[in-house]
């Protein structure tokens, strides 16, 4: 009697934690924004379990362990609430950097802003209200358009396609300070170091909407 009785509680206790960690997996859910959900889906999913897989990790302000939750969610068998777990359980910062953190200087801006007059307001407007066929790059219609993407692919665009009468012919540096010239114009804010010249690093920086 004693052991069915053993048997019995810890199904309950399994049970319980079935519910504790789908409970906190809604949680999650709710308290990750789209834009830092899609920093997590887009490459950061498999550096968060690398990290949260390291032994003896463990949150202390909620006393969870991380490994815990990985393999809570692999046994479910869902991808996603491992993701918001382990996010839930880690400051976003160990994630993805939103861009209203600071990321460019004034200087790089200011750089920017003298590269954008020779290359590019010629078709996007000098004051970056658009044209005929150029999309605006400042504005409520630049923002719906690139809300929850990276910065990174805002710099590969302009890299890679611009101008169009010469694309690709701007270095790496010359984007960047684009980039950072464009950021200025819709009111993110200047930080203490310029914005990089690489696509790993600026994958790692959100364009969020602004509060």
């Amino acid at each position: 009697m004693m052991g069915l009785s053993d048997a019995a509680r810890r199904r309950g206790q399994a049970h319980g934690d079935i519910e504790r960690w789908a409970s906190i997996a809604r949680l999650a859910e709710e308290a990750i924004s789209p834009q830092k959900q899609a920093c997590v889906s887009s490459g950061w999913s498999s550096r968060i379990t690398r990290l949260a897989s390291a032994p003896g990790i463990v949150d202390v302000s909620r006393g969870f362990d991380i490994d815990s939750v990985i393999a809570f969610s692999v046994a479910m068998g869902h991808l996603k609430p491992l993701v918001v777990s382990v996010a839930f359980l880690f400051p976003f910062a160990l994630l993805c950097r939103p861009a209203g953190e600071g990321v460019y200087t004034k200087q790089q801006a200011a750089r920017g802003q003298t590269l954008y007059a020779e290359e590019c307001a010629k078709c996007h407007g000098a004051n970056l209200s658009g044209g005929d066929d150029s999309p605006e790059l400042a504005g409520a219609d630049f923002m719906s358009r690139w809300k929850g993407k990276k910065v990174s692919a805002l710099f590969t665009l302009i890299n890679k396609t611009m101008p169009t009468d010469d694309p690709g012919h701007l270095s790496t540096r010359q984007s960047a300070d684009l980039t950072a010239f464009i950021l200025s114009s819709n009111s993110f804010p200047a930080g203490p170091d310029d914005l990089p010249n690489n696509v790993t690093a600026l994958n790692d920086i959100a364009i969020e909407g602004q509060k």
